[in-house]
């Protein structure tokens, strides 16, 4: 579960595993999606030609919007070599479907460990346009136990949430719940 606010015009992204980009991107009332716009899965322009979610659940610059991801890690063998690709189980955007059993050939374009492997980071894209500005004490560690997945949360304090509402600072601002099944 990822929770994120966007300002107009900006850019970011969720990269699971270090490697695999859900796009978020100001796209409220846009027609015609591509892969590029809030929801996408992005391409890697070596075989997956990226996916532009079913619909267009974009909510206007500023407001709170959520994504909930389920995702499948690629699987190795005992020798390294990959038996399974990873696949976008389903993917909802402020609670619409728009991805379901999307299998991934490879990491997406701008991945941040461009070679596949068994587990990795969740990365919080901030870098085009209006920037994110979290910093690293942002972030708190949460212990859950271990059920359906669900190994540990990362979410934003209510006292830093409040202070980078979109409605009067120009940032992007995401927490978010992640497992791996």
């Amino acid at each position: 579960h990822v929770e994120f606010a966007v300002p107009k015009d900006s850019n970011s992204g969720v990269y699971l595993m270090g490697r695999y980009e859900v796009q978020i991107l100001d796209s409220h009332g846009k027609t015609g999606v591509k892969y590029g716009d809030c929801g996408g899965l992005y391409t890697n322009g070596k075989g997956f030609h990226g996916r532009p979610p079913a619909v267009n659940a974009s909510l206007p610059p500023g407001e709170w919007q959520s994504f909930d991801i389920t995702f499948r890690a690629p699987r190795f063998d005992a020798s390294g070599k990959k038996t399974a690709n990873a696949v976008f189980v389903k993917v909802l955007h402020n609670g619409k479907v728009i991805h379901e059993n999307v299998e991934c050939t490879g990491p997406t374009r701008g991945a941040k460990l461009p070679s596949e492997g068994p587990t990795g980071p969740i990365l919080l894209q901030g870098d085009h346009g209006p920037k994110m500005t979290l910093d690293q004490d942002s972030l708190e560690k949460t212990h859950l136990d271990e059920v359906g997945g669900i190994l540990a949360a990362y979410r934003v304090p209510e006292a830093l949430r409040s202070r980078l509402s979109p409605e009067s600072t120009p940032v992007n601002a995401m927490r978010a719940i992640v497992g791996f099944i």
